[in-house]
């Protein structure tokens, strides 16, 4: 994992170094999750980072998901870049972005997904749909603790990613409450049965800095397995926008 964390952020960073004498915008975020699921067996909590460089109609991200209340021992437990090109569509702007992001559930097993993903946003409605490539695989703790071959990995393909969202105000309106069905995150890509429901509050608190709470509800889906994601948690952070 620790290369492939390398060789994404030394991609990034060779990008904004080539462009830096451009206008460009960088945006900050940071989060903290707490909540319950059927595989935490009591409270978790996590944290996360992001960082994005947007140059004209591209942009560049990339964030850090670490464990600081689990059942494992996992600290840094998710790791996720984004590249978005934006066009217009009938004076609509339609972002498409390819997505790698990466997920150690548990001391055992990991999954990355490969996605894109193409948004758009006309009024207060913001639709997304794309395809995303699951793997799951085995870590070396497991393979070594119970003898098992790393090399065997479980792929999923053509797995279906959605998000349908509703804004109460337009998207730079100081404050705004939106309610959302999806079955994506930042780390996670739940399977296109297990939708997720969230309500997002957000406000402005000064022209570079907004402040947000989200509360999500997870829910099994039509064929679960004890593997996926379920249940509850609320998420609050921050987001800082700067104009270089």
């Amino acid at each position: 994992m620790k290369n492939r964390i390398r060789y994404y952020l030394f991609t990034v960073l060779f990008i904004i170094v080539c462009s830096a004498g451009a206008r460009a915008q960088v945006s900050l975020s940071a989060y903290i999750d707490a909540g319950a699921n059927n595989v935490s067996e009591g409270l978790f909590i996590k944290t996360a980072g992001f960082g994005s460089y947007k140059l004209g109609k591209m942009e560049f991200a990339g964030g850090m998901q670490f464990d600081i209340l689990n059942q494992g021992s996992n600290i840094l437990s998710g790791f996720k870049v984004n590249i978005t090109r934006e066009f217009r569509v009938k004076g609509l702007p339609l972002q498409i972005q390819g997505l790698y992001a990466y997920n150690r559930f548990s001391e055992l097993m990991y999954e990355y997904n490969l996605g894109l993903l193409a948004h758009i946003s006309p009024g207060h409605f913001t639709f997304s749909i794309g395809n995303s490539f699951r793997t799951y695989g085995i870590t070396r703790y497991a393979a070594e603790e119970y003898v098992i071959d790393r090399a065997n990995k479980i792929r999923e393909n053509w797995n279906l990613m959605y998000l349908v969202s509703y804004s109460l105000k337009p998207a730079d309106h100081n404050w705004n409450v939106s309610l959302s069905v999806t079955n994506i995150d930042h780390f996670i890509i739940e399977q296109e049965t297990n939708p997720v429901l969230f309500l997002r509050g957000q406000f402005k608190v000064s022209a570079p800095l907004s402040l947000f709470a989200e509360s999500w509800y997870k829910t099994a889906g039509s064929f679960n397995l004890s593997i996926n994601y379920f249940g509850f948690f609320l998420r609050t952070g921050l987001i800082w926008d700067i104009n270089l």
